[in-house]
């Protein structure tokens, strides 16, 4: 029945369902090449044990135990604690950290760095992993808290920069020069901007796709409403002419039969015309014949014996006519009906003896 391709809710559910499914699988082969990768640079960067813990190891090892409990919750389905987490993993190592622990790190420096690179990316992480339309809330969220966390952490790490005198380019950078931070939010917010444009041009386009299949499948239901319409009339047509075909043939088969039965019925009224002309019209020639002797003859004793020679014509004419009457009733009983009724013309018209 269904004819046409259309947008199948069911296929882009497992769709998606694939895509999670792969999504989890490249998270843990990145927070397995992560971990492998943190464990090279300690043993071999910086000669130290895999077990040894700083401030910089601890967060890092924090992250990718954040990491994997977001993977934990994809691989259930549970995509918006996974959202939570991902993001949650980031902000709290590297936005809360530094703002609690500002003389964690050697370099402070390392903050700075770290504060502006993961601030500028989670200005664009909540738009990719949350619904703009259904988690607006969380969206924003996120979005009065990551600047307000960026800012407070980089001005507190920013009074460290003082015990650094390595650092003073930052200083410089960043205490005597306001506009950088000026620049920072506007890039910030130009981020932020242009993912949110991108995420209502997409709204758009998907709500539009939404609309599009809707309208696709109600044309398809009116299709195949059609469809099965014009099957239903199909069916009953090709039943009407079925029915016309018996109709006909029984019709044909009327059709033979009386022709045969009329054919037959000629055939008889031959024989009964053959009957009356040689059979009945011998006795009655003969009848009339001796009637006609009768009125001729004045003899009593010759008019004696035409007598008996009529009542053996008589005689001889039942016979012929209960013979008659018998095949005929033994044929057709509407036979019987027509030849009574030439038998009545016949007779009544004035053949008897004046």
């Amino acid at each position: 029945m269904d004819a046409t391709s259309y947008i199948n809710p069911k296929s882009a559910t497992e769709r998606l369902q694939q895509s999670g499914r792969r999504a989890n699988l490249y998270g843990l082969w990145v927070l397995g090449a992560l971990v492998v990768i943190d464990y090279i640079m300690m043993t071999q960067a910086f000669n130290r044990p895999w077990d040894y813990i700083d401030a910089g190891t601890f967060r890092l090892r924090f992250t990718w135990v954040l990491f994997w409990v977001a993977w934990w919750f994809g691989k259930r389905k549970q995509y918006k604690m996974q959202a939570v987490m991902l993001i949650s993993s980031l902000y709290l190592s590297y936005l809360v950290m530094p703002l609690l622990e500002p003389s964690g790190l050697t370099h402070p420096a390392e903050h700075y760095f770290v504060l502006l690179f993961i601030t500028l990316a989670l200005s664009v992480v909540p738009y990719l992993l949350f619904d703009l339309q259904k988690d607006r809330g969380i969206i924003l969220f996120w979005q009065i808290t990551l600047p307000i966390t960026f800012f407070a952490a980089f001005m507190v790490n920013l009074q460290r920069f003082a015990f650094y005198p390595q650092e003073a380019y930052y200083v410089q950078l960043t205490r005597d020069q306001y506009m950088a931070f000026c620049g920072y939010a506007g890039v910030y917010i130009f981020l932020m901007a242009i993912t949110l444009q991108y995420k209502r041009s997409q709204y758009r386009y998907q709500k539009q796709m939404v609309d599009t299949n809707a309208q696709l499948q109600q044309s398809l239901a009116l299709v195949r409403r059609q469809n099965y319409d014009l099957g239903q009339l199909h069916q009953q047509l090709r039943e009407k002419q079925v029915q016309q075909s018996k109709n006909n043939e029984r019709l044909e088969q009327e059709v033979q039969e009386r022709t045969a039965e009329v054919a037959h019925q000629n055939q008889q009224l031959l024989e009964y015309n053959f009957m009356h002309g040689h059979v009945l019209k011998a006795p009655l020639a003969r009848i009339q014949g001796l009637l006609h002797l009768d009125r001729l003859i004045q003899q009593e004793e010759e008019r004696q014996q035409i007598r008996h020679m009529a009542e053996d014509a008589f005689w001889e004419l039942d016979q012929a006519v209960e013979s008659i009457a018998r095949i005929i009733e033994e044929q057709d009983q509407e036979l019987i009906h027509q030849i009574q009724e030439q038998t009545k013309q016949l007779y009544s018209e004035g053949n008897s003896p004046t």
